[in-house]
């Protein structure tokens, strides 16, 4: 059964899948790193909402209090939707802290 919005409880009911693939409950979802993507780092959604992208756990720190979780626990399982990789994945950088 793939599971909408609302029966997440987070988010309006569209009825839909997230993005294509099952919407998980996390407040918090990082996307895989996508080496083609003009802007560097992982997409990252909060509450259902594109916030911006992160190359480190820093970044998402940032990005998710700037969405309004302070108090986000990043190493809460439930918290936070690790997609194609998990805390420790991250694009490599150069030297210049452009992407790999």
């Amino acid at each position: 059964m793939t599971e909408t919005f609302s029966e997440c409880g987070n988010h309006p009911s569209n009825g839909q899948p997230h993005n294509g693939h099952s919407h998980h409950c996390a407040h918090v979802v990082v996307h895989p790193h996508d080496p083609a993507a003009t802007l560097p780092g992982r997409r990252v959604e909060v509450l259902g909402q594109l916030v911006g992208r992160a190359g480190s756990i820093a970044d998402l720190g940032h990005l998710c209090r700037q969405a309004g979780l302070p108090d986000l626990d990043l190493t809460l399982p439930s918290s936070i939707e690790w997609i194609g990789g998990d805390a420790h994945t991250w694009p490599a950088r150069t030297d210049s802290g452009v992407e790999k």
